[in-house]
């Protein structure tokens, strides 16, 4: 199906291209690490009109998980940040323009959603005065089966929103 040729199209450009190409860029000649990368998983924009469309995106995301376990890399979970399979639904009109009439169908994430997103990151990257992410995003890595999560579900942090700009 279409589906699995562009899954089979992410998994190789990722494992093939893009990820072997970050590391190294990140890797002195002499083997050291001098930098951190993270991969993003995707929240499902479509979880209160189509409830149906959240398999796909766990599938989606267990790719991305299990590409980015090849290289050792982290997945900060935004799927959990904006609510996971109970909340999710719940929450999207907040997070995103979806619901929004004036942005019909717009799935990016509003103000509030970059917060949530920036929080996720922040945590995930243990950044100095930086707290747990809102909505409670675990940083996740391995294949999927395997992981192992590093809860950073403490109290909520808001962030200046001046920042975001």
């Amino acid at each position: 199906s279409g589906f699995d040729a562009d899954l089979a199209r992410m998994d190789s450009n990722l494992a093939d291209i893009i990820l072997p190409d970050l590391t190294k860029a990140l890797t002195t000649a002499h083997g050291a690490q001098v930098g951190d990368l993270h991969l993003l998983n995707y929240y499902n924009p479509y979880a209160k009109t189509c409830p149906n469309s959240t398999p796909f995106v766990h599938e989606v995301n267990d790719h991305l998980q299990a590409d980015a376990a090849q290289y050792r890399v982290p997945i900060v979970d935004i799927y959990t940040a904006f609510g996971g399979d109970s909340a999710m639904a719940s929450h999207i009109c907040d997070y995103t323009w979806y619901c929004d009439p004036r942005f019909q169908g717009n799935i990016h994430p509003t103000t509030q959603g970059y917060r949530i997103i920036a929080n996720a990151v922040e945590a995930a990257l243990g950044l100095p005065g930086s707290g747990p992410a809102i909505g409670g995003a675990p940083l996740t890595w391995g294949a999927p089966g395997l992981r192992s999560r590093l809860d950073v579900r403490l109290a909520p942090v808001w962030r200046d929103p001046r920042r975001l700009n």
